[in-house]
């Protein structure tokens, strides 16, 4: 009975430290120290400096990312920012394992090539980057049995893009990403994109610009130390005029249908329209002080300095085309006063000279005025009424004249002119730029 009894207990004691090995196994422990072991026996005598099979083929590395978001382009400084998801694959047989299932590692707050090696891609027209490390380095690291190694990582790129202003604000940009080697050639390292198109745009939007597609390429770039495999994404992006329309095209085209009220204006009002002309050209050179405050010291015109100058050009013209009726109306008014002067007067008495026989002159006044004297008071009454007719005749023209300005053919002619150059100029402007910029396709 007692040795029953004991090999009951033995039974019982067996069947639970079984049990407690199997709640260890699905626990994950045994698993990982195994794990554990795979990783030390894989990166024992490993070197992170030698690339996998370097005396043999080069080591083909397939690319691609997706992108989170496009920064503001700024036409200073010609940069193009860029946040993305960038992804590297690549074979190594010195990391094969017999586990059953990729082995995923954690860098924590160490670097990738610190613990394997990784190819050295750069951004080669970057002029700024940062890889994101909150709250640890954004790492994802995959090795599988056969030694395929995946890398993804989160990076934000700041790219030089050489920005074609001409037709600003209606422009339409090509910004490009290299992504090569910085030491190896080709015939250590080759590059190519993971999948077509090999980009993956998520939630784009930018405020100023609209993504209007994007073409990515594969080819070879050489330089002096050899050619180099070299993946290109370049991207088409549009600007949006409706910014520009409200911030520059509506006030610089009421300026100048501003400045047109002064052709209405009386032209003897000399400091109403001079001032007037004056300070629509001063808003102007200030809207277009202010335009090209934002960018860098480009050397051509810009679309917008065409407009702003053509429409400053006919705000300068109203003010001319004052000044040329204040000297047609000047020249009147001096031949009117010429031929005034030259015509003879009614109101100078006549003299009559008599010459007597001893050859003295003597001078009479007329028969008018003799008989003035002789009825003086008659004709002084007379005299009277004619000046107090005239002088009523004189407050009635004034009148007439302040109720009636006087208009000038010049004016006449310009108030139908200018406005209807301006309009054909805005016609040629927007059909030209608008029509050019949906035309242009992707460089080559």
């Amino acid at each position: 009975m007692e040795s029953q009894f004991f090999y009951a207990i033995l039974c019982l004691t067996l069947h639970s430290y079984l049990n407690k090995v199997r709640l260890l196994a699905d626990d994950g422990l045994t698993g990982d120290h195994d794990a554990y072991q795979v990783l030390m026996k894989m990166l024992d005598g490993y070197d992170t400096r030698v690339r996998p099979n370097y005396t043999g083929k080069p080591t083909v590395v397939s690319l691609d990312y997706s992108i989170l978001s496009f920064g503001h382009i700024e036409e200073a400084d010609m940069v193009f920012p860029s946040d993305l998801f960038f992804r590297q694959r690549w074979n190594d047989y010195r990391l094969r394992h017999n586990m059953s299932r990729s082995l995923v590692l954690m860098t924590g707050t160490k670097n990738v090539p610190d613990i394997i090696w990784v190819p050295d891609t750069v951004f080669i027209n970057s002029v700024d980057a940062k890889i994101h490390d909150v709250t640890v380095h954004n790492n994802k690291l995959d090795i599988e049995p056969n030694g395929n190694v995946f890398w993804g990582t989160r990076i934000t790129v700041q790219g030089s893009c050489r920005l074609d202003l001409r037709s600003y604000p209606m422009d339409t940009q090509y910004c490009s990403t290299l992504v090569e080697s910085y030491a190896y050639t080709d015939d250590h390292l080759q590059y190519k994109w993971h999948s077509h198109p090999g980009i993956t745009l998520l939630d784009i939007e930018m405020p100023q610009f609209s993504l209007e597609g994007f073409q990515t390429r594969e080819h070879i770039i050489p330089y002096t130390a050899g050619n180099y495999s070299v993946l290109n994404a370049t991207f088409k992006i549009q600007r949006r005029v409706g910014n520009a329309i409200l911030r520059i095209y509506v006030p610089t085209i009421s300026i100048v249908c501003v400045s047109w009220v002064s052709l209405w204006i009386d032209k003897d009002s000399t400091s109403a329209r001079t001032a007037l002309c004056i300070t629509t050209l001063l808003t102007i050179s200030t809207i277009w002080g202010a335009i090209n405050a934002t960018f860098s010291g480009v050397s051509y015109i810009k679309a917008v300095d065409l407009f702003i100058l053509v429409s400053f050009f006919f705000v300068f013209s109203t003010l001319v085309e004052y000044v040329i009726v204040l000297n047609v109306s000047a020249r009147k008014k001096g031949i009117k006063r010429e031929n005034s002067l030259a015509s003879p007067r009614r109101d100078v008495p006549a003299k009559t000279t008599i010459t007597d026989r001893s050859s003295k002159n003597y001078t009479f006044e007329t028969s008018e005025i003799f008989m003035a004297k002789e009825s003086g008071s008659h004709i002084h009454l007379r005299r009277k009424a004619a000046c107090s007719t005239k002088e009523k005749e004189r407050s009635t023209f004034s009148i007439s004249k302040l109720q009636r300005p006087a208009i000038s053919n010049i004016d006449k002619l310009a108030r139908v002119a200018l406005p209807l150059g301006y309009l054909m100029f805005n016609i040629y402007y927007w059909v030209t730029f608008l029509g050019s910029s949906k035309l242009k396709s992707f460089p080559r």
